[in-house]
């Protein structure tokens, strides 16, 4: 564990012309660290646990590890990025205050953000929460992704639910 891994794909499908190469866009890398593997299903493989950003668009983005026991650089396919761990944070309401108006509270609780000479800004939580990420993203291991081309050799049909069995 704690090697290197990296995954691409198109988050938000966003392009913008600079990122286009001979009319088709370029996708994002990123990089992560292997954190763990668990067991998925006895003989179907497992869920490889990186830590990295992983946003919408990278699923379905191949995982890949650089094979240490060669001398050149040579990568393999280990995974498929499948999701991310959420999680909910509140929604903060900043307002515009005088130096006068921070409370003994906004201190302690490190509210208060300098705007200018005279105006200060000072952070409220709400009762909204907000979908976070959390910066950890998971993978089925390749052999997942290969069992299931080879159940699905012409492609998936509407009532596939690719749950492993």
């Amino acid at each position: 564990m704690g090697g290197d891994a990296f995954f691409l794909g198109f988050p938000y499908a966003k392009t913008t012309d600079s990122m286009l190469a001979g009319g088709y866009p370029l996708p994002l890398i990123k990089r992560a660290t292997l954190s763990g593997m668990s067991q998925l299903v006895p003989g179907k493989g497992s869920v490889i646990i990186l830590d990295g950003y992983n946003n919408p668009g990278f699923s379905g983005s191949p995982v890949v590890f650089r094979d240490t026991t060669k001398s050149e650089a040579t990568f393999k396919v280990g995974g498929v990025v499948v999701s991310f761990l959420p999680e909910a944070g509140p929604v903060l309401k900043t307002e515009e205050v005088t130096q006068a108006q921070i409370t003994d509270e906004d201190k302690q609780e490190s509210r208060i953000l300098e705007y200018h000479q005279r105006f200060y800004r000072v952070t409220h939580e709400t009762t909204d929460f907000v979908r976070l990420n959390t910066g950890v993203a998971f993978a089925h291991d390749i052999k997942f992704a290969v069992d299931l081309i080879r159940q699905h050799p012409i492609g998936p049909k509407v009532a596939d639910d690719f749950q492993p069995k």
